[in-house]
């Protein structure tokens, strides 16, 4: 996948006349988390990088002393525009909305981004980056069910297990367990007792088969569903799809979609919301209407 990008000045219109001559100081806002165009110097604690070398030679030219504000992203050009800052400088990409509020200056640098992928990967263009609803999903709900029955819901398996008087006990220990071993061992009782049950395992199966549909849905209507994400462990890209499960309008869990040589998805295991977060940072910041921190509930 290649993506342009401009690293673009924004000039605030104080610079222009005599705004500029009541200052001996021109203030420059940038993201300092973009190396090695803008960052913090170990050594020294101080904002450095290509940017603030470049706007240290322009205000050297113009006879003015450079102060760099390091600041959050979506605040530079509300800044520049409402003069806080004299300029920015912070990889910024031109776009028709900023031309709005503020000046350009020419584009002096241009990136190139890129997805690096094993050599025997399934994915092969950007497009194997976005969820094809016309392909088949299978899933694997003996590996999410039976291994990885403790990434459900705790209130969920108690409204499914209802009239299962064993289950339901062994989820109130488990509510109730505080130790990690203890409450590890507890799950995989109860795993070994819905893998004796049929009845149960049948329908939590057909519970998350539901939530599996809604999902690819919505990722129908909304190719943002589908959540890009890395696994280290295994080295490879795959996707994430949201599961709800208590409440159509909330995920609680999400499920890792994985492409695979025959065309086809594979649905591999699960993920609490916490955990599908932290993956999903490994490629990109989330930012879905099913994936950010504002949705994040802390988890023990």
């Amino acid at each position: 996948m290649k993506k342009i990008m401009s690293m673009l000045l924004v000039l605030s219109m104080l610079l222009m006349g005599a705004a500029m001559a009541e200052s001996e100081t021109l203030t420059m806002a940038t993201n300092a988390a973009f190396p090695p165009y803008e960052y913090y110097d170990d050594e020294t604690g101080e904002v450095t990088g290509i940017d603030v070398e470049i706007a240290q030679a322009i205000c050297d030219k113009l006879g003015y002393e450079l102060e760099v504000v390091d600041a959050d992203f979506d605040s530079l050009v509300p800044g520049v525009q409402s003069g806080k800052y004299d300029f920015s400088m912070a990889g910024m990409t031109v776009t028709e909305d900023r031309l709005q509020s503020v000046n350009f200056s020419d584009t002096y640098a241009t990136g190139v981004q890129v997805v690096i992928v094993p050599e025997d990967s399934a994915i092969t263009s950007i497009d194997d980056l976005f969820f094809d609803s016309r392909k088949e999903l299978h899933t694997d709900f003996e590996h999410i069910l039976l291994d990885n029955i403790s990434r459900l819901p705790i209130e969920f398996l108690k409204e499914e297990c209802r009239g299962v008087p064993e289950a339901l006990e062994a989820l109130r220990r488990i509510s109730e367990e505080t130790d990690y071993f203890a409450k590890k061992r507890l799950y995989r009782e109860l795993s070994g007792l819905l893998d004796d049950t049929p009845r149960l395992y049948n329908r939590l199966r057909n519970r998350l088969e539901d939530a599996i549909e809604l999902a690819k849905k919505r990722a129908r209507w909304n190719f943002k569903t589908a959540i890009p994400c890395y696994t280290p462990r295994k080295n490879t890209m795959s996707l994430m799809l949201p599961l709800s499960l208590q409440d159509d309008a909330r995920a609680d869990a999400a499920l890792i979609v994985e492409a695979t040589h025959s065309g086809n998805y594979q649905g591999q295991t699960i993920l609490t919301m916490q955990q599908a977060y932290l993956d999903a940072r490994l490629v990109c910041r989330p930012d879905s209407e099913w994936l950010n921190t504002s949705l994040i509930r802390s988890e023990d």
